[in-house]
This record gives structure tokens, sequence and C-alpha cells, in this order.
């Protein structure tokens, strides 16, 4: 029940919707008399308002080409609209008069004339009338209430189909009475009532849609037969659906038809109760008539179902066979084999009469893949699905398809277009499917039969082979030779054929197909084939070779490397010589594993030979042959690419420190001979990371600790590169050389300097020595970095790394850590402010001296906050110099240019160390006067802004000052009383004088108020007195009210 309510509020809702979207907003009549007369009104009243004459421009006698602006508004008080641009002279004005009234101008308009037209009027479309408007609506209405008749309608339907109280019979009748009536209605009212046009087709859809209901009907109400009802449902909704669509003169009732018909066919295998192997049978059969009339195009066939049969045509007999497909469970091989011969009888004669070769060669493909699986399917039917009879019928209906395909073409001619051309591949592949049926090789009867299928597939590739001469055909026939040794060495033949033997028939094998390729040049695509199975033969040969052992790994790689030899002697691949390289090196490696070498004697030696090879295969290239130099430089990449591998291998597996480093001097020796020879950059640059790595190795053969490693390395590489880099800037050569090394060395020096920082530190004196010689390196590689390249930005690591120094040196020296801070801090002040001033006074570098005057400021400052926290009173009184003498600095240099940027800065600086010093000296010092020294040093720096004529900034702090001076002391009188309550009063008289001598307001006021208070919290015990100073208060905060006031109402004076 809630469901029904709920489909009739959807319709109810649907019904309002679509009413609602018929009816069209009315149109704006642009020609109306209350639109113009709002128009023109508007015009006038914007003409009233800029005091511009109402009348209308006079009519020029001839109209120039180009609009001119009438002359209201060319002033260029307000845009002229567009319309009002030129003056039509047929036109007739008529002044309307306009009247004041308290919302501005309105106008009225006594009697307009029916000529009278108006400037401006925007052009507009027709307006649809009033007549047309009721019409449409109503033709909307009534095809609504037709669709909405319909729908119950159909729900009537269904619903007296469920109705109880008639006969089984009587209700069948009722139900198809129903439709016709709905089918007949439907082509009256479409036929005599031409606006009803889509209701018509939405009852004749209804009555179409509702015979499926019907055919339901009838399985419930007449018989229980569902073929039989499927039957007289289909046969009479064809015969609808076809009459319809004659009559409609529809294609797409066209295409219904059809569907309808196919559906009918179908049915006759099921009155028949017949096996489902004759519904895909009929199907086919359905299809070769629709076929048959899109072949012959008769003229009997109607016009709308000319085109839709074409389209359909061949789509019967593929979903026929898709269906088959899908039904191996109820279908046997037997009945797989009559569908599929039925359906590639039908292909057959698509390829004999289709009209385009694309066409006729797609159904030729397809016609003979349907007969190779009929003929398989055949064939598991009379042997029980025997997969051994069925690998052989599969194998012989695909190479009977590649022999026969290779006997119609032509030799050396390449017909892409012949299913001759496809069926050839086809049959080769369906061949070596039939063989993965049988692939239990274990079974002897399996192996021979595979046997007899690859000799069977190496016969027909040869045959296609030597009768086309073309080299594709040598991929099936190299592929059976492959297979074959392996399967009947070691599945067929009796006894089992040693792999010593299979060995020796690959490498046979091999060579005559290497000496092939030099008896037929051949081209790019039959060198492919060759060197793809020469590599599958080598990789099986591999595979053998470490089960043969002993030399036959070794024979494998000599094999090999002759094989690369002879692809860069005879195809000219000069990129092979370098695997022919690492061959020989390979074989190097069989020999010592062969004879027991040991891993140091087998590394050496490669690592030897690889040099040698590259080297002298290098320069004997260069001097003989044509490719020479392309030849070398593959060499040299070769031989880089071996080293480094051998190099890190013998890191990892050479035990040795002394082997270790030989063989990494190896690697060094390859890359600076390529940086030579090829002036490499590049490797030049690896060349110098190699030789900082055989650098490392000979500190680990000479078993250096980690900070004598650092060191020693840091400043070799240093003095070396960079030595290097300067002797060869000051001759003028090799610039890009130059920048790699100098980089080298810089970035050598810097990179252990650091790494010696990860070092241990509690090891003790000796290594702390070292550790500070290999970060001072660093700390000269930076200012020398900084001072060549002229980057001022490497100054602030170059200043960083002294710092770290410093404490570097002082864990040396076994100072503690307050003890270096103040180091460091002096450092900061003595090496980068000193030094800044020389080097500023020696070039005037403004940049330079930047950097170290705020390395300076930096350094002192955050050294000397941590050397404070010292219980030592040396160290206190050494940092609170420092910190004094960097504040005094700070101040000086702001004084000096006159621009006070750090003068804060300095002050509090400066007097955070002072008072850590009287704090340490005097321990018992009342905080007063760390208050006021704070205060007076505020007052010195407002003096030094007023001195500078910044009153702004002064006032700051002035102020400052004023709450550091008062807020302590009135804490310390209002908690202690006597002497500080006598201090406040005097300090705040004093404040007042200084106001008064110096005309500060700030001060005056502030002192002004400090006295009041002062006095006031004195006299707290005289009630008469605190009477008449309050009145005094307020009677003063009264007169500065009433002269403020009087200040803002004051006009100012007449200049």
């Amino acid at each position: 029940m809630l469901e029904f309510l709920l489909f009739i509020v959807v319709i109810v809702l649907v019904i309002a919707l679509v009413s609602r979207s018929g009816k069209q907003p009315d149109t704006l009549d642009y020609y109306s008399i209350s639109y113009r007369q709002g128009y023109w009104d508007g015009v006038r009243a914007t003409e009233q308002k800029h005091g511009i004459s109402p009348e209308p421009p006079k009519p020029e006698p001839a109209i120039s080409p180009e609009p001119a602006m009438p002359a209201t508004y060319a002033a260029g008080d307000y845009a002229a609209p567009a319309e009002a641009a030129v003056a039509d002279p047929s036109l007739n004005y008529v002044d309307v008069p306009l009247q004041m009234s308290p919302y501005g101008y309105v106008t009225t308009l006594d009697s307009p004339n029916a000529d009278t037209t108006y400037i401006g009027q925007p052009f507009a479309p027709t307006a649809i009338t009033n007549d047309e408007r009721r019409e449409r609506n109503r033709s909307h209405t009534i095809n609504i209430a037709l669709y909405v008749a319909s729908l119950l309608l159909v729900s009537g339907i269904i619903l007296l189909a469920q109705t109880i109280g008639l006969g089984n019979g009587v209700k069948f009748a009722i139900v198809w009475l129903m439709i016709f009536v709905f089918y007949v209605a439907g082509f009256v009212i479409n036929r005599h009532v031409p606006i009803l046009k889509p209701a018509a087709v939405a009852f004749i859809g209804t009555a179409l849609a509702a015979v499926p209901i019907a055919g339901i009907t009838m399985y419930y109400l007449v018989t229980k037969d569902a073929a039989i009802c499927w039957l007289v449902t289909s046969l009479i909704g064809s015969a609808m659906y076809i009459h319809a669509t004659m009559a409609m003169k529809s294609q797409l009732l066209a295409y219904v038809s059809i569907l309808s018909l196919f559906i009918f066919s179908c049915t006759l295998p099921a009155v028949g109760h017949a096996q489902i192997m004759w519904y895909y049978v009929v199907m086919i059969a359905f299809g070769s008539f629709l076929t048959l009339l899109a072949h012959y195009k008769y003229a009997w066939i109607p016009q709308e179902f000319a085109e839709p049969i074409v389209k359909t045509s061949p789509v019967a007999v593929p979903v026929a066979l898709t269906g088959a497909v899908f039904s191996f469970w109820t279908m046997t091989a037997g009945e797989y084999a009559a569908v599929f011969s039925v359906a590639a009888l039908y292909y057959v004669a698509q390829a004999v009469i289709a009209s385009t070769t694309a066409l006729r060669t797609t159904y030729w493909v397809v016609a003979r893949c349907i007969m190779i699986i009929a003929a398989v399917s055949f064939v598991a039917a009379l042997t029980d699905n025997s997969w051994v009879m069925m690998s052989y019928a599969l194998a012989a209906a695909g190479l009977v398809n590649a022999v026969s395909s290779t006997a119609f073409l032509a030799p050396r001619l390449r017909t892409g277009d012949s299913h001759h051309e496809i069926m050839q591949w086809i049959g080769f592949g369906v061949a070596l499917l039939a063989t993965g049926m049988v692939l239990d090789v274990t079974n002897p009867g399996n192996a021979f039969i595979m046997t007899v299928e690859y000799v069977a597939i190496v016969l027909v590739a040869m045959y296609a082979l030597i009768r086309l001469r073309r080299f594709e055909f040598g991929i099936p026939l190299l592929l059976g030779l492959t297979v074959l040794p392996l399967l009947v060495g070691k599945f067929v033949a009796s006894p089992v054929i040693e792999t010593q033997q299979l060995f020796i028939t690959y490498v046979l094998m091999l060579i005559a197909l290497l000496g092939v390729r030099v008896m037929r040049p051949g081209h790019v695509g039959e060198a492919a084939v060759i060197y793809s199975y020469v590599g599958v033969w080598l990789m099986i040969m591999g595979v053998m070779a470490p089960l043969l052992g002993g030399l036959w790994g070794a024979a494998w790689w000599i094999i090999l490397a002759a094989t690369c030899y002879f692809i860069v002697i005879r195809e000219r691949v000069d990129i092979m010589i370098v695997f022919g390289n690492a061959a020989v090196l390979a074989v190097l490696a069989s020999l010592g594993q062969h004879y027991h070498w040991a891993t140091n004697t087998t590394i050496i030696v490669l690592t030897a030979v690889n040099a040698l090879m590259m080297i002298g295969g290098g320069e004997y290239a260069r001097r003989h042959g044509e490719r020479g130099g392309d030849i070398s430089k593959l060499l040299q990449i070769g031989g880089i690419i071996i080293g480094t591998t051998l190099a890190l291998f013998a890191l990892v597996a050479v035990d040795a420190a002394n082997l270790k480093a030989a063989a990494w001097l190896a690697l060094v020796g390859i890359l600076y001979y390529v940086a030579w020879r090829a002036r490499s950059v590049v490797s030049l640059t690896f060349g110098h990371i190699a030789t900082v790595v055989e650098l490392w190795l000979i500190a680990a053969m000479l078993q250096f600790t980690w900070p004598e490693t650092t060191a020693f390395i840091g400043w070799l590489a240093f003095i070396g590169f960079v030595g290097v880099s300067e002797w060869w800037r000051s001759s003028g050569r090799m610039w890009s050389a130059l920048s790699a090394t100098w980089q080298t060395g810089m970035l050598t020096a810097v990179t252990f300097g650091v790494l010696t920082l990860f070092s241990d530190f509690s090891a003790g004196e000796y290594d702390a020595m070292w550790r500070t010689v290999a970060w001072l390196a660093a700390v000269v590689a930076l200012y020398h970095a900084t001072y060549r390249t002229g980057n001022r930005q490497l100054l602030y690591g170059a200043n960083l790394a002294a710092i770290i120094l410093t404490g570097l040196v002082g864990t040396w020296a076994s100072l503690t850590f307050t003890q270096t801070a103040v180091c460091i801090a002096w450092v900061g002040l003595g090496a980068f402010y000193v030094g800044g001033r020389v080097y500023r006074s020696w070039r005037n570098d403004a940049a330079v001296w930047d950097i170290m005057f705020l390395s300076a400021i930096l350094t002192t400052t955050i050294a000397g906050m941590f050397a404070l926290f010292s219980s030592s009173q040396t160290d206190v009184l050494a940092a609170g110099i420092a910190l004094l003498a960097i504040g005094s600095v700070i101040c000086y240099d702001d004084r000096e240019y006159r621009r006070l940027r750090l003068v804060d800065l300095g002050v509090i600086i400066g007097m955070v160390g002072f008072q850590r010093m009287i704090g340490v000296y005097f321990p018992d010092m009342h905080h007063l006067v760390y208050t006021h020294l704070w205060a007076f040093a505020a007052f010195a720096v407002a003096y030094a802004y007023l001195a500078l004529r910044t009153r702004p900034e002064a006032k700051v702090r002035l102020i400052i000052g004023l709450l550091l001076l008062s807020l302590p002391t009135l804490n310390a009188a209002l908690s202690e009383g006597g002497g500080p309550q006598l201090l406040f009063l005097i300090e705040h008289v004093l404040i007042v004088i200084a106001g008064l001598v110096y005309a500060y307001r700030v001060a005056t006021w502030w002192g002004a108020a400090g006295v009041t208070l002062a006095v006031l919290y004195m006299l707290k015990g005289y009630t008469s007195l605190l009477t008449i100073a309050i009145g005094l208060i307020v009677i003063g905060a009264v007169v500065y009210v009433i002269i403020k006031s009087d200040k803002k109402h004051t006009p100012p004076p007449i200049s």
C-alpha cells in the first residue's frame, strides 16, 4: 500500500512539473505604449536633472556616414545611450512636460499620437500572439493527459491479469483486447488527429510493450507450455512490430522487428524440444537469411528494413557462436562440431560474396579458424575427448593451413591484404599450441608426440622458407631446432644423451647459424632472427655449463666472447666489444676458479687485464681502422664500468688492505687515462674521487686512526688538488679541468673536516690534535674558496668553521666549556671585528665588513652569554669585558655612521655583561642599583637619539628608562618604606627639573605624577590634607579638559 501511494505521489508531481513547464513566460513587448512611455520619460528626466535642454536635436540636412554625437552628450557629464546617437528626420518627437514631485521628476503623457515614435527603441523579435500561446498550452495539456491515461491503462492491464473474479479465458481475452484497442486506437489517432501524434506513438508503444505481459498471462491462465506461449507471443508480436514499422515509417521499430523475428526463430527448436545445438543452428540460419536479403536487395523489402537488415545481418552468427562457447557444460564435442561446421559454411559463403578485399580477407580468416575448431571438435567426438588425438588434430589442422597458404603465395612478395598471409602464422601458432596440450614430457608418449609435432613444424617452416624466400619463416624453424635437441636427448632417446653432447650440439648449431650469416648478409630482420636464437642457444649452454663443471664454464665464456667479437667484425656493432672483453675476464675468473686461485690473486689479475685490454685495445684501435675512434671510446667506457665493478668487489671480497689499494689504483689509472685521452672532465672528476678513495685505502693500510685518516686525506687532497689547480691557473690553461680539480680539493677538505667531527671526542689528547688538524684544513679551504670565488656568502661558513676550530683547540688544550666559550668570544671580538676593520681600511669592501661585523656580534654575544654562567670569577670577568667591549663597539660603530641601528642591542649586551660582573664580585648588591643602571643606560640611548633629532625614537627610550626607574623604586618604597620612599620622591623631583630644563613634557608629566603619588602616599595619615590634594587633582583635571576643548574649537589663525 505504501509503495502504491508513493507511486501516485510521483505521478502527480511529474504531471504538475510538466504542466508548469508548458507555461511559457510572457515575452516583453518593446512596442507597447507603457514600455515606450517609461523609456522616454527616463531619458527626459535625466536631461532635466543635468540642466540639459529637453529639446531634441535638430535634424541635419544630410546624414554623415558616421553617426555624430548629439550636443547634449558631448559635454562628457555622462555617457550617452548608444541608441540616442542619431536622430532620424522622419520621426515626430513629442515633448513630454515634466513636473516636480516629492519623489523627483515625473512625466505626464496626455495624448500621444498614433504616429509618434521615440528615439532609442531597441529592436525586438516578433512576439508570440496570445492565440498561439493558448493553442500551444492546450496541446501540451492534451498530450500530458493522454500520456497519463496510457500509463493508467497499462497499469490496468497488469492488474487485470491478476483479477480473480473472472475465468482464465475471459482474463486472457480481456488482456489481448486491451492490447489491440490500444494498438488500433494509436493508429487511428495518428492518422486522423495530427496534433496528437506523440500520444498516438505512446498508445502504440504501450500496446507493443504489453505483448510480453500477454505472453506471461497466457502461461499462467491458458497453458503451462512455455514454448507454445513463447511461439504465439513472439509470432503475434513480430506481426505487430512489422506492421507498426511500415505504418510509422520508423527504422527504430525495424530493428525491434528484426529482433522479434530472431526471437521467433529461436522458439522453433523450443517447440520441438530439440537439443541446445539446434538453437544455435537456427540462429546461424537466421543470420544467413538476413545476409541473403542484404546481399541481393530484393525489391519487395520495405525501405524501412533495408538499412537495418544490412547492419544486423553480421550479428546473429557471432551471437550464436558466443552462446555456444558459454554452453560448454551442456553441449558435447559432436554438437560443437556441427555448430562450428555450419558457421564455417556461413563465413565461407560470406567470403565468396564479399564486396571488398578487407571483408573477404576477414571472412576467410574467420571461416578457416572455425574450420580448425570444427575439425578438432570432430576428432574429440570420435576419440572420446582424447588430448593426444586432439593435439594431433590441432597440429595437423594448423600445419595444413600453413602449407596451403604457402602454396598460394608468391615467392618474395608480401601481400598483407591476403588471408593466406594471416593463416600462415595462425597455422604455425595453432601447431605450437597443439604441442602445449601434451606438455607433460615426463610421459614418454607425450614427449614422442611433441617431437613429431615439432619435426612437422620444422619441415613446414623449411618448406615455407625455401618456397617464399622470406627470413621470418626462420623463426618457427629455429624454434623447432632449439627445442628438439633437448626434447629428443632427454625425453625420447634411450639411453639419454649426455649433457656434454647436447652442449656440443648447440655449439655446432651456433657455428652453423653464424656461418649462414657470413654467407648470407641479408638485412636487419634476418640478422635480428639469427642473433635472437644465438642468444637463446647461448643461454641454454650457460645453464648447462655450471652443471658440467670443470672447464666447461670457461669454454662457454670463450664461445660468448667469440660471438661478441664476431658481431663486432661482421655486423659492425661496436658496443659488443665491451661484452667481449667482459667475457674474456669471465674466462680468466673461470680458470681461476678451476685452478683454485686465491680471491686476491684473481681480482688483481682481472683488474690488471682489464686495464691492459682497455689501454692496449684502445690505442691499437685508434691507429687502425676507420672505426678506431668509436671503438676506443667504447673500450674506455667498458673499462671504466668493469674496473669500477672490480674495485668495489675488491673492497668487499679482498682482506689485505694493500691489495685493496692496488686494485683501486688500477681504477685510478683507468680514469686518469680516459681523462687524458678523451679530454673528459667527467672522467677527471671521477678520477679525483677515486684518488680520494685510494688515499683512504692507503691510510687504512698504514693503520691510521680515524682523526689521523681525516687529517691525512683532507690536507693531501687540499694541497694536491688545489695546488695543481693554482699551477694550472698561473699557466692559463685547461679551465674546465682546473675548476673540477679545484672543487674536488675544496669539497674533500671540507667533507673530511666535517667527518672528523663525528669521531670519539673522549678518545684522548692525541686524537684531539689530529681532529684539530683535520678541521684546520676545512677552515683554510673555506677561506681560500671565499677569496678565490669572490662569493662573500662563503665567509659566513668560514667564520663558523673558525669558531668550531677554536672550540677544537680548547678541547685539545683541555679547557672547560666556559673557558672555551670565553676564548670563542674573544676570537669573535679580536679576529672578526679587528680583522674586518683592517680589511675595510685596506680594501674598502663594505660587504666583507658587514659580514665580519655581524659574525663578531653573534660570536662574541652568544659565546659570552654562555660564559656568564660560569662559577669562576675570572671567566665571568673575561666574558663580561668581552660583552662590554662588543657592546661598546656596536654603539661606537652606530655613532660613527650616525645611524643608531644597533645601539639598543649594544647597550643591552654591554649591560648584561656589566651586571653579571657586578653580581659576581658584589653578590649582596641591592637590586635597585641594577634597575637604576638599566634606567641610566636607557636615558643615555634616548639622549643619543635626541642629539640626532629623532625625537619619536628618543621618546620611546625615555619612557622605557622612566619605567625602569620608577616601577622598581615604587615597589621597594611600598614594600620597604623609609629610604626607598625618599629616593622615589627625590628621583621624580629631579625628573621634573630635567623635563623643565630640556623642555620635555613627557619627563615633566612623569615626574609630576611621581611626586604627586609620593606626596599622597606620605600624607595618607593626614585626612584633610589628602582631601585637599585630591580636590586639587580634580580641579587640575577639569582645567585640562576645558583647555583641551577650547583648543579644538579655536579657529586657526588667518595667514
